[in-house]
């Protein structure tokens, strides 16, 4: 038998050769990779809540995340549910009106989650300025309870 003899500047060509195909896969199997990385990193994440400019919010060690829930936001100027202005606090601070807090009920008993399991609360985050008065808040939150939501989760910044 006649052994062929190469050049090894031929023999490197040829292994050199790649085809598309292979290209294509190997970018499949990295994109897939990250779309899993990705995916298990904010996948199942806590809520995000986006800091309001005129709330401060009481310190807390806890280091349990916030869930995702209906919002209601209790600042000195209003009240909001999921970004929107439901009530207005009076002059001096004086607490909405028994028709705004009606208003108030009213949109948070369209955000009760509808299929929700029997014997599982409704939970509501509440976002709350620490400086203001339990007299001006407590009527917002006596609100919340009537529309349905009986797990209130206070927002705190950390401790750090």
């Amino acid at each position: 038998m006649r052994r062929r003899h190469t050049s090894p500047r031929l023999a490197r060509r040829r292994r050199s050769v790649v085809t598309g195909e292979l290209m294509l896969a190997a970018m499949v199997d990295i994109l897939i990779n990250l779309l899993l990385f990705l995916l298990n990193l904010y996948g199942n994440s806590p809520a995000f809540l986006r800091p309001s400019e005129d709330l401060q919010y009481a310190r807390s060690a806890s280091q349990e995340p916030v869930e995702y829930a209906p919002n209601l936001r209790i600042s000195r100027r209003a009240v909001e549910v999921d970004s929107e202005q439901v009530a207005v606090f009076g002059e001096g601070g004086a607490p909405p009106s028994q028709a705004e807090l009606d208003v108030v009920r009213d949109r948070l008993a369209a955000r009760l989650p509808g299929g929700r399991e029997p014997g599982r609360p409704a939970r509501l985050v509440v976002q709350a300025d620490k400086t203001m008065p339990w007299t001006q808040i407590s009527p917002v939150l006596v609100a919340a309870n009537e529309a349905g939501f009986d797990d209130l989760r206070f927002v705190v910044s950390s401790g750090h």
